[in-house]
């Protein structure tokens, strides 16, 4: 039955899929941007950029998701998010503490 499962994923998900996935969000990772109050906005070239990976509020540039620049998404990680989204959709439970 696992293997079945297994197939069944690889079918929809195959490594050019995953690949796709894996590039698009690095690269969304390493997106510019600017926060301002509770949204971000595209980083404009008058922006300061002195500390990319600078996490707090302020108008300066930093990465989109600065963990994601330092670790970057692997294909393996994807697969195990996946599998845990699929598992987890398709698991019902009447209490919210057995999802964890």
């Amino acid at each position: 039955m696992s293997k079945l499962m297994c197939d069944l994923f690889f079918h929809f998900f195959n490594q050019d899929v995953l690949n796709t996935i894996v590039l698009a969000t690095n690269a969304k990772a390493h997106e510019l941007v600017v926060r301002e109050k509770t949204s971000f906005r595209t980083a404009e070239a008058t922006d300061p950029q002195d500390d990319l990976f600078n996490c707090t509020a302020g108008l300066h540039a930093r990465h989109r998701a600065p963990d994601l620049v330092r670790n970057p998404l692997t294909v393996h990680e994807l697969v195990c998010f996946l599998g845990i989204r699929i598992v987890m959709g398709g698991y019902w439970s009447a209490r919210l503490e057995d999802y964890w």
